[in-house]
């Protein structure tokens, strides 16, 4: 049997790292079998624990998950939550079938080389029992590039969704699904009381830093009438001040009113600029 080198497979793990491929139930299971087999284990089935706790009376996993048949009916979400504790973090034990590889060990590379095929699949933990072992995919993530790295970031759902989990994030910070999902229903007293300055920040950033400006009243501390310019700071007690600038248009629109624009400055720019 020929196998993948040691760049072949770095190069493999870091596309599934990406966890952007599609999840095949499937090969994930014939892979975990393979796996089982070559090292000598005892389990003879793989179970999902997602279509386990999708299913209303989990039976299936159930005699999985309490492997010595202790109670007949336990709920598989209870288990199930306790997978952080217990569970295998499959991108970590995959990485030993690229040291194997980069060492030349072919023994070790072929124990391992199964799981790493199937955490190319979409698998992401395992819970090994004595004769079944439950796996659970890859997450669905939202990401964006921030600075050479990646960020948990979506604007309209869940950044990280996993088995009954949704959390959310706004550019790399977690935070509350209200604030992603319902950014109308915040309100000035909740950015007001928000104790933690990063998530008051994305608060005002999605409540508006122009209407929160109005709302809270923020204070005008210089103008160019000519120029139709306003700039407005309000203070926050443990962060920076907010500087705004209002844009006038000097044109009248057909009603008669004039468009009004805020954009936000950096405060660095006033130890120079001049109105």
């Amino acid at each position: 049997m020929v196998y993948p080198t040691y760049q072949e497979l770095l190069e493999r793990y870091k596309v599934a790292c990406d966890l952007n491929q599609p999840v095949d139930h499937p090969r994930i299971k014939k892979c975990i079998m393979r796996w089982v087999k070559v090292n000598g284990l005892k389990q003879t089935s793989a179970i999902d624990a997602s279509a386990a706790i999708d299913a209303s009376a989990a039976r299936v996993a159930s005699a999985a998950i309490d492997a010595r048949a202790a109670r007949a009916a336990i709920d598989a979400r209870v288990a199930i939550d306790a997978r952080t504790y217990w569970s295998w973090d499959i991108t970590w034990y995959v990485t030993t079938a690229i040291g194997a590889a980069q060492l030349g060990n072919t023994e070790l590379l072929k124990k391992w080389l199964p799981l790493f095929e199937a955490f190319e699949a979409g698998l992401w933990r395992i819970i090994p029992f004595e004769k079944e072992i439950v796996y659970m995919e890859i997450p669905s993530v939202s990401t964006e590039a921030d600075n050479n790295r990646r960020v948990l970031h979506s604007e309209t759902a869940p950044a990280f969704t996993w088995l009954e989990t949704d959390l959310y994030f706004w550019h790399g910070l977690r935070v509350t699904e209200q604030i992603i999902m319902h950014p109308e229903t915040i309100t000035l007293s909740q950015i007001n009381s928000e104790g933690n300055a990063e998530i008051r920040r994305v608060m005002v950033e999605r409540y508006g830093e122009a209407r929160y400006l109005q709302d809270s009243g923020a204070i005008l501390i210089d103008e160019n009438e000519l120029l139709g310019v306003k700039l407005y700071r309000k203070d926050e007690e443990d962060d920076d001040s907010i500087y705004m600038v209002e844009l006038i248009n000097q044109t009248l629109e057909s009603d008669g009113t004039r468009k009004h624009y805020w954009l936000s400055i950096n405060p660095e720019q006033l130890r120079w600029r001049r109105w």
